[in-house]
C-alpha cells in the first residue's frame, strides 16, 4: 500500500466504508503499520499534514490526525520533515477547539521534542 493510494480511498470512501464497517479506520491504520517500513512513514508524513490542512470534515481530520501520529511514530526517527513545524502550528489553529486532536498534535510536538525556539 502507498499512502496516495491510501489517502485517495479514504477521501473518496471513507463514509460508505464507516457504515459497512465501524472499525473501518482502525483497520486502515494497522495496513500502514504493517505494510510501511520506517523510511515510507517518513516521506508519507507531510502528504498527509497537507491532506488534513485541505480538509473540511472534521471527523475525517480527526482520524486523519491518527494516521499522521501513527506514521511519526512508525517512522522511527526524531527527524523532523522539512516545512513540518510551521505546517503543525496551522494545525494546532485548526484545532483549537477539537481538544481529541490537538491532544495528538501535542504529543506529537513532545515527540519531536518542538519547543518555543521551534516556533
Amino acid at each position: 500500500m502507498k499512502i496516495d493510494e491510501f489517502l485517495q480511498n479514504v477521501q473518496l470512501n471513507w463514509q460508505v466504508e464507516l457504515q459497512k464497517d465501524e472499525w473501518f479506520f482502525a483497520k486502515e491504520r494497522d495496513k500502514i503499520d504493517n505494510s510501511f517500513t520506517a523510511e515510507e512513514a517518513f516521506n508519507a508524513i507531510m502528504e498527509v499534514v497537507f491532506l488534513i490542512q485541505s480538509e473540511t470534515n472534521t471527523y475525517l481530520c480527526t482520524e486523519l490526525t491518527n494516521v499522521l501520529y501513527l506514521l511519526i511514530r512508525k517512522s522511527d526517527t526524531t527527524e523532523i520533515p522539512k516545512g513540518f513545524v510551521p505546517s503543525l502550528q496551522v494545525l494546532k489553529k485548526k484545532f483549537s477547539k477539537d481538544m481529541y486532536s490537538l491532544n495528538i498534535l501535542n504529543e506529537i510536538e513532545s515527540y519531536y521534542r518542538i519547543g518555543r525556539s521551534y516556533r
